[in-house]
């Protein structure tokens, strides 16, 4: 095994100092062999564990940081959606409350307010809708979190 010693000052090096270290084991013969042999396999196998282990961690937050974005960008074209719907939808109910308010004036009571009751539960579905979504998202991460291990 050798053992060396460099220091470098601006790129130069300035000292430059090697040794053969000697390292004599205390055991000999077969349990030598059979130290040496079980050594040699465990770093074999842990080193390459480790360094797997980490790059598979690596990989999983980069996924995971790439999995959060996609969500992020679904959301907000949820959004979008959302409101392009309320903004095609909103005329269409302003023309239905309408002709409930001359069907109320001219022809038919009780239908006029049962129009105008479509037309209140249609605006309340369209404003809980993203609260609805919220609360999903809400429940979703209860459950992550009591399932995550």
């Amino acid at each position: 095994m050798e053992k060396s010693l460099i220091v470098r000052c601006g790129g130069k090096v300035v000292l430059e100092r090697r040794e053969e270290v000697v390292v004599k084991s205390r055991w000999s013969g077969e349990l030598e062999k059979t130290r040496k042999t079980i050594i040699e396999k465990m770093t074999n196998l842990i080193i390459p564990t480790i360094l797997g282990v980490k790059m598979f961690l690596a990989h999983h937050n980069y996924a995971f940081a790439q999995a959060r974005e996609a969500a992020d960008q679904i959301r907000v074209g949820f959004q979008q959606v959302l409101d392009v719907f309320t903004a095609i939808a909103e005329p269409i109910l302003w023309f239905y409350a309408l002709t409930a308010c001359i069907l109320m004036a001219t022809k038919n009571k009780d239908e006029g307010w049962k129009r105008l009751k479509q037309v209140g539960y249609a605006y309340t579905a369209i404003a809980l809708l993203p609260t609805f979504f919220s609360l999903l998202r809400w429940i979703a991460g209860l459950l992550k979190e009591s399932f995550a291990f």
